[in-house]
């Protein structure tokens, strides 16, 4: 278990480093047998089947990598990986 400390201010969560968000991302998806490294204000949406959205809602283009395939999501775009 981890505690997230925001002192009454959750928007400062999105002060959070990339490096700072990957060891929470680590222990919220290691049940899922997932790996997601990226930069603040990108979401991960996983389904089911197996596929994954990845959506950045920043306003630079985003480098990520998912379960080891690296790519880029582009400024408040997304990328699909439908199975």
């Amino acid at each position: 278990m981890r505690i997230l400390r925001v002192n009454g201010d959750p928007k400062s969560l999105l002060g959070l480093s990339g490096q700072d968000l990957d060891s929470i991302r680590a222990l919220m998806l290691k049940p899922l047998n997932t790996t997601f490294h990226g930069p603040n204000e990108v979401g991960l949406y996983l389904f089911a089947d197996g596929s994954s959205v990845v959506e950045n809602f920043g306003a630079q283009e985003a480098a990520i990598e998912l379960n080891g395939a690296a790519f880029k999501v582009p400024a408040r775009g997304w990328v699909a990986r439908w199975k």
